[in-house]
């Protein structure tokens, strides 16, 4: 079977402004097989890299959980608080030693992060 294509042709003089062309040749079909296929390897290629990054991510978590201690581990879901607080030592310290993985209520973190002047 065989694909028509009609296009406008704008400089037309005949006040006819389709024109029938016929696009499609075994070579033409040749091609666009080939580049279907290729989109398809390309588009194949692409989601195992990603799957190939997500486990390299995963296997680096893995190694990094596996080198703390379940103190550290617990620290990271504490908060300090970015002012002090009554019996706790200050927001730099908890996090340098894996007491905090985050810092609350920090306006000016240049104050808050040791820089005490």
């Amino acid at each position: 079977m065989t694909d028509w294509c009609v296009l406008s042709h704008p400089t037309s003089t005949t006040g006819n402004h389709n024109l029938e062309l016929n696009h499609e040749t075994p070579r033409t079909r040749i091609s666009l097989n080939l580049i279907k296929l290729l989109v398809c390897l390309l588009a194949s290629s692409v989601s195992l890299f990603a799957q190939a990054s997500k486990t390299t991510a995963e296997q680096r978590a893995d190694a990094l959980l596996k080198q703390m201690t379940l103190d550290e581990k617990i620290g990271q879901l504490n908060q300090a608080g970015g002012f002090p607080l009554p019996g706790a030592p200050p927001a730099d310290e908890q996090v340098r030693k894996g007491m905090a993985g985050s810092v609350l209520w920090v306006s000016e973190p240049e104050r808050s992060c040791g820089n005490r002047g």
